[in-house]
C-alpha cells in the first residue's frame, strides 16, 4: 500500500513541476478493464499445477475435452469414453446439431464477418468448440470471445486447442453488472454449478475479477455492427444482460441465454426479467435440450413458466432476437420454417 502512494505523489509532484514549467505532461487514465488480457496456454497450465485436482481425457459426442475426473459430467459419460490416449486419438467427425441458435449465429455472420461473437459461462468449452466449428465453416473473421471464472473454464482453453481450434480468447473472470470484483461460488464435483449468485452453504467463495460486458465491447471490440452471445450463469443472465445495455449491440444481437427462474428470483421477479426481454427482443422457448420452438409474449409467460416447472431441474433456454437486427424478420421465418421441417421429420418416423 506505501508503494502505491509513493507512485501517487510522484506522479503528482512530476505534473506539478511540468505545469510551473511551462511543460504539459500527459498522464493516460487507466481504462475500466486496466490491464485485463486473454489468459494464455502458460497460464492455464500453471494454475492446474497449483491446484493439483485429477483431470481425465474423454471424448463427449464429436469433441474432446479434458475435464475433471471428480466431476458430476465425469461421472455421466460411459467407460469407454473415458481414460482416452492423447497419442491414439483418432480425428472425429465435426458435426453441429441443427439448432435455432446456430442458425442465428449464422445470420449474424451474413450480417458482419466480424461480428463480435460471446460464449459467457463456457465451463469446458463443448459449446464453444461447437460455435467455433460454425464461425470457422463461414469465414467468421473475429475470435470467439470465452469467459468463464470457475475452475472448468481454465480447461476450457486447452479443449480448444485439443480439438483443433484456434481463433479464440479465454479471460477467467466473471461477465456482471460492475466493472470490479466478485464472489464466484465453487462447489466441489460440481463445475456446472460455479456461480455469481445464490452461494449455496457448501460452496466455497473467492473474489474474482468481472466486468461489465460493454466494458468490454468499448475497450476491446472496434465498432462491431452485430453480435451473438451464448450465456450460461446459472442465474446470473440478469446481471448479464443488464452490464451490456448501454452498448449498440445490444439492439443489434441474437443469442440464447438460460432461463432459470428460482435464480433469479432473489434479485428480481422471473415474470418481470421475462416482460422485460419481451420489450426488447423476440422470444422463442428452445427448452431444456432445445427441442422446442415456442413464441414467448407477454401473453403467453404462464405458459412458459407451466412447460418449465415439468423439467428437472426447472430451467428452460431463450433464444434472443434483437428487435433492431438487420433481418430480423427473414430470419424469424426461417427459424419458423426450420422447426417446422424438424418436427415434419419426427413425427413420420
Amino acid at each position: 500500500m506505501r508503494a502505491v502512494f509513493t507512485k501517487i505523489i510522484r506522479r503528482t509532484k512530476k505534473a506539478l513541476k511540468a505545469g510551473l514549467s511551462g511543460n504539459a505532461v500527459k498522464i493516460v487514465p487507466r481504462t475500466a478493464l486496466g490491464d485485463l488480457r486473454p489468459v494464455s496456454e502458460r497460464d492455464v497450465l500453471v494454475s492446474l499445477m497449483q491446484e493439483k485436482e485429477s483431470v481425465d481425457l474423454v471424448r463427449a459426442e464429436d469433441a474432446y475435452l479434458w475435464i475433471y475426473r471428480n466431476d458430476n459430467f465425469y461421472k455421466q459419460l460411459s467407460n469407454q469414453d473415458k481414460n482416452l490416449n492423447r497419442q491414439s486419438l483418432k480425428s472425429l467427425k465435426a458435426s453441429v446439431p441443427n439448432e435455432p441458435q446456430f442458425t442465428a449465429l449464422r445470420h449474424i455472420l451474413s450480417i458482419e464477418k466480424g461480428a463480435a461473437i460471446f460464449d459467457i459461462g463456457c465451463n469446458y468449452g463443448r459449446e464453444a468448440v461447437r460455435i467455433r466449428r460454425i464461425l470457422d465453416a463461414e469465414g467468421a473473421a473475429g475470435p470467439l470471445f470465452m469467459f468463464d471464472p470457475g475452475v472448468a473454464g481454465k480447461l476450457a482453453h486447452l479443449n480448444m486447442l485439443l480439438n483443433g481450434l484456434t481463433g479464440f480468447e479465454y479471460y477467467n473472470i466473471a461477465i456482471s453488472d460492475i466493472d470490479g470484483h466478485v464472489l464466484v461460488h465453487l462447489v466441489s464435483g460440481q463445475s456446472q454449478d460455479n456461480k455469481i449468485i445464490n452461494r449455496r452453504d457448501d460452496a466455497i467463495s473467492i473474489p474474482v475479477r468481472a466486468m461489465r460486458l460493454d466494458s468490454f465491447v468499448k475497450d476491446r471490440i472496434p465498432s462491431p455492427s452485430a453480435c451473438f452471445m451464448k450465456c450460461d450463469t446459472q442465474g446470473a443472465e440478469f446481471e448479464v444482460l443488464r452490464g451490456f445495455e448501454k452498448s449498440a449491440l445490444y439492439h443489434r444481437m441474437a443469442g440464447v441465454i438460460e432461463f432459470f427462474p428460482n435464480g433469479l428470483a432473489t434479485r428480481i421477479r422471473p415474470a418481470v426479467f421475462a416482460e422485460k426481454l419481451c420489450r426488447d427482443f423476440s422470444v422463442y422457448d428452445l427448452g431444456p435440450h432445445r427441442r422446442f420452438f415456442y413464441p414467448v409474449s407477454p401473453d403467453n409467460l404462464e405458459s412458459l413458466f407451466a412447460r418449465i416447472e415439468k423439467f428437472n431441474p426447472p430451467y428452460t433456454d431463450l433464444l434472443l432476437i434483437s428487435k433492431g437486427l438487420p433481418g430480423e424478420s427473414a430470419l424469424k421465418r426461417r427459424l419458423m420454417k426450420e422447426f417446422g421441417e424438424r418436427r415434419d421429420a419426427l413425427s413420420s418416423r
